[in-house]
């Protein structure tokens, strides 16, 4: 049985959407959540000393936020716990989840072939053009841990 991280960034709308949709979803496999949040916006305040499968991480860290974004954090609690899970799915908190096993799913998916790597949900907004097949949408997407070691998660920053 593969090790498997859900890192989950939290936000404001995290207790209308991700909260009531992960706890009414059965996941499908074991999994820790590590939850991310920026001084515990929108978290649940009974879920501030849940054991075992949740580790929590302020977002804010000496008073400022980790840089660039969502992937920032994605990257900083990547490398932190890198050699501790075989997958790591990265979901925001506007996701809802809709279905049981959703979690089985993703990791049948990696196990599927070991050519696999990464995948995301790609959710078809009505435009003609997009989803554009080149565009990984970051409110979920997961990867396996021996592939996001081999990249060089660097962000170019533009003006402001």
């Amino acid at each position: 049985m593969k090790k498997v991280a859900v890192i989950m960034l939290g936000g404001q709308q995290q207790g209308n959407l991700f909260w009531p949709s992960y706890f009414n979803c059965e996941s499908g496999y074991p999994h820790d959540l590590i939850l991310v949040h920026r001084d515990y916006l929108g978290v649940p305040s009974n879920l501030r000393n849940v054991d075992g499968r949740m580790i929590i991480h302020n977002k804010v860290v000496n008073g400022r936020d980790i840089p660039h974004r969502a992937f920032g954090a994605y990257r900083h609690y990547f490398y932190k716990y890198k050699n501790d899970y075989e997958y790591f799915v990265f979901i925001s908190d506007d996701v809802v989840l809709k279905r049981d096993g959703w979690l089985k799913a993703i990791v049948n998916t990696l196990d599927a072939h070991e050519k696999i790597g990464f995948g995301a949900s790609q959710i078809f907004n009505g435009h003609k053009k997009y989803p554009h097949e080149s565009h990984l949408r970051a409110p979920l997407w997961f990867a396996k841990s021996e592939v996001l070691r081999q990249i060089d998660w660097e962000f170019i920053v533009t003006g402001k």
